[in-house]
């Protein structure tokens, strides 16, 4: 309890969305499993989501958290384009899994995740795969939703299984949403060195 905390921001002035119950549900849930003293960090997406997180964490963890959040993006998009396509069931997730309980270690430690991310993608390029052209189709949409299988009733697997090839919009994708509407903010209310800042932050 003293070195976990769960990340669930909410929204600002978003009056009733079901985005802004997701952290008190965790909450419940996590209370339930008798972690009362495990803290959930609650950013609010709206004005000051990266003071916070930086506040919280500091500058570098902050950055070490990004790139973590970045290659776990392309590990989800090298485990859907091989999955529909590999020769022996399984091989995907199994490398996935691999690599992703990896990159969790490489992140905590501050150890070298661009290691991490060339031998995975050596290992996924080994696969063997069939050479069949698949229909691509995009999953977009609440971020929350399109990221949890759970949620919403395993999609990915049942477009692979009909013979399709998912293009999952990134996590990282909300995140730079948050920035620009950040940076936005900051350039109307005319707090140009805050606009100037978060520039540099969300590079």
């Amino acid at each position: 309890p003293d070195r976990v905390a769960f990340l669930m921001p909410s929204m600002a002035g978003a009056g009733g969305c079901r985005f802004n119950c997701y952290n008190l549900l965790h909450r419940i849930a996590v209370d339930g499993e008798g972690h009362e003293s495990v803290p959930i960090l609650v950013p609010n997406h709206g004005r000051g989501f990266y003071d916070t997180l930086t506040g919280a964490s500091g500058h570098l963890v902050m950055r070490n958290a990004w790139r973590g959040m970045v290659a776990q993006d392309l590990l989800q998009k090298a485990l859907h384009h091989v999955r529909p396509r590999e020769r022996t069931p399984g091989a995907a997730d199994a490398l996935y899994r691999r690599f992703f309980g990896e990159l969790i270690k490489a992140v905590e430690s501050g150890n070298d995740i661009f290691r991490v991310m060339r031998e995975a993608r050596d290992a996924f390029a080994a696969v063997p795969m069939s050479g069949d052209s698949l229909p691509r189709i995009a999953v977009i949409g609440e971020v929350f939703v399109r990221s949890q299988a759970f949620s919403n009733l395993d999609l990915i697997r049942r477009i692979e299984e009909i013979g399709g090839e998912v293009l999952l919009a990134p996590l990282t994708e909300w995140l730079q949403y948050v920035g620009l509407a950040e940076i936005a903010d900051a350039a109307r209310r005319r707090r140009i060195v805050n606009a100037l800042k978060l520039k540099v932050v969300t590079r």
